[in-house]
């Protein structure tokens, strides 16, 4: 009899290694999992925000797609041709005069005076005022 008592207490031994095996195992499964679940909630959270993105940018582009398909069909109009060649080529109908305006050429910025420093403003009121007394 004393020896089945030996054989189970070596089992419970045993059987308490292998609980605390499978715990360890489970512990480091629900890790793993909620690691994993936490990325794909992240990555399709990004993925939602990126389709929103794409949304407001198709919807700018069909509003400007509405917008020059207007501009190609005012273009196939004579009128709005007629001021194209009147404003940008300077044609005119037989028996009008054209006018054009010129305008001046910029100057440079660099011929524009930059701002003296305060000592050299004064020793130019001193060098006109000697200049002068002479």
């Amino acid at each position: 009899m004393s020896y089945i008592f030996k054989s189970q207490k070596k089992k419970k031994k045993h059987h308490g290694i292998g609980r605390w095996l499978i715990i360890l195992v489970v512990f480091l499964l629900v890790i793993f999992l909620g690691k994993t679940s936490w990325q794909a909630w992240q990555r399709g959270r990004d993925l939602t925000q990126t389709v929103e993105n794409l949304k407001q940018q198709k919807e700018l582009l069909e509003e400007k797609k509405a917008e020059l398909e207007e501009d190609i069909q005012t273009m196939d109009h004579f009128d709005y041709l007629e001021r194209v060649a009147r404003e940008e080529l300077n044609l005119q109908k037989p028996g009008e005069k054209a006018i054009a305006f010129i305008n001046p050429p910029e100057t440079p910025s660099s011929e524009q005076e930059t701002p003296l420093p305060w000592w050299q403003k004064c020793l130019r009121f001193f060098k006109n005022w000697f200049a002068f007394k002479r």
